[in-house]
């Protein structure tokens, strides 16, 4: 889990803390959320249409025999 603790000038303080964060095992992201969170981090890094290029491949990983084709993908 994680925590936070925030110290007001007044001398209160108000803390959280989250056992299972958002991405943990015991609180999984769907694999669309996965992926858009890749397409917004990677396309402004990457040609247009690549990012959606990479997801597919990431997400069709099990069926492919190989992943020279992902990784191909990333380092073009």
């Amino acid at each position: 889990g994680c925590w936070l603790e925030i110290a007001f000038r007044d001398g209160t303080k108000e803390s959280v803390t989250i056992d299972s964060f958002r991405g943990s095992a015991a609180n999984p992201v769907s694999d669309e959320e996965l992926a858009e969170l890749f397409r917004a981090t990677a396309e402004p890094h990457l040609q247009p249409g690549r990012p959606d290029e990479i997801v597919a491949a990431a997400m069709g990983l099990e069926s492919v025999g190989n992943v020279r084709e992902l990784v191909a993908l990333c380092v073009r």
